[in-house]
């Protein structure tokens, strides 16, 4: 389904992680930079929830043992993008969250990143009806990306899918039957450093 912004709400990202679990949410949000995840000892310095202006939170961790940068990253990018409001229990949740993440990317040797699983994608390529399975790793306005991160999606103007702006992170093409998915076609973009072209026996 087509995510919609209206409100600018905080999209709803799992509650309950599994190490063993092969895709651990539709959305996720997860908040890694540099050392930011070895810092959950700051949070203590943290209201339990409520609202309330990054600067004003970075003050109190500043006064309290001093805020490190990585953190203080975290903090400004959380949320929609210029906002200068935190929602703290939703802070908390995705910070715990990506704790567990950290291991399940690890065991895929892969740094790991935030994503919008995308279950109905078009692309410009003209499909065959038997591709029943068109899929996409999106990301979001109000999911984290480090600054530098951020900035090189939106600069990304050569991809099989966009969405909202943004590039799809990765992609699949294949067939949905008795409950298994068949794929011919998995491939990144931005991987592979531009639009590469798949195999032509797919397109109609």
């Amino acid at each position: 389904m087509k995510n919609t912004l209206e409100g600018r709400q905080p999209l709803e990202t799992t509650r309950h992680l599994h190490y063993h679990c092969p895709m651990p949410t539709t959305v996720l949000n997860y908040l890694h930079h540099g050392h930011a995840l070895d810092d959950c000892v700051q949070l203590t310095s943290l209201p339990e929830q409520g609202r309330y202006a990054k600067q004003d939170l970075l003050e109190r961790l500043s006064c309290s043992n001093g805020v490190r940068p990585d953190l203080a990253v975290l903090i400004r990018g959380f949320g929609p993008t210029f906002s200068k409001q935190l929602d703290v229990e939703c802070f908390r949740r995705d910070f715990s969250n990506s704790l567990l993440l950290r291991t399940f990317f690890g065991s895929l040797e892969c740094r790991g990143f935030s994503y919008k699983l995308d279950d109905e994608i078009e692309l410009y390529e003209p499909l065959r009806k038997c591709i029943t399975l068109k899929i996409a790793l999106m990301p979001h306005e109000l999911l984290f990306y480090p600054p530098r991160v951020r900035r090189y999606l939106r600069r990304v103007n050569r991809n099989h899918y966009f969405d909202n702006g943004y590039p799809s992170i990765a992609f699949a093409l294949g067939m949905k039957a008795q409950g298994a998915w068949f794929v011919f076609v998995l491939q990144s973009d931005l991987a592979g450093c531009g639009r590469n072209e798949f195999n032509p026996q797919l397109c109609s």
